[in-house]
Order: C-alpha cells, then structure tokens, then sequence
C-alpha cells in the first residue's frame, strides 16, 4: 500500500496481449509493407544506397 505518487499513472492498464489490437494475416502484411526495407527486400521498392561505414 502506498500512500504517495501519481493516481493516474497507478490506473493506466499494463500492456499485454489482450488489450491490444490482434492482426490477421492481411493485417500483418499492411502493417509490414509500411517498412521500408520490407519493401526494399520484396522489390517494391528500390534499395536505398547505405552510407560506407569508416573505421579509424
């Protein structure tokens, strides 16, 4: 029991599989797509050149 803090932080639900929205298949392929390099690896989309990595 605590007699301190924030009441409005305690009454927030945790996160967890039943309150959130659940995808179907097609669901999780829209979601997916929003990727870019889903898209890139799908060939929807072109591959964006990555910047060389130099070490010292």
């Amino acid at each position: 029991f605590f007699t301190e803090g924030n009441e409005d932080i305690a009454r927030i639900e945790d996160y967890h599989s039943h309150n959130t929205a659940r995808l179907d298949v097609e669901g999780m392929k829209k979601l997916l797509l929003k990727l870019r390099f889903i898209r890139e690896d799908l060939g929807m989309e072109e591959k964006a050149k990555s910047a060389e990595i130099k070490s010292e």
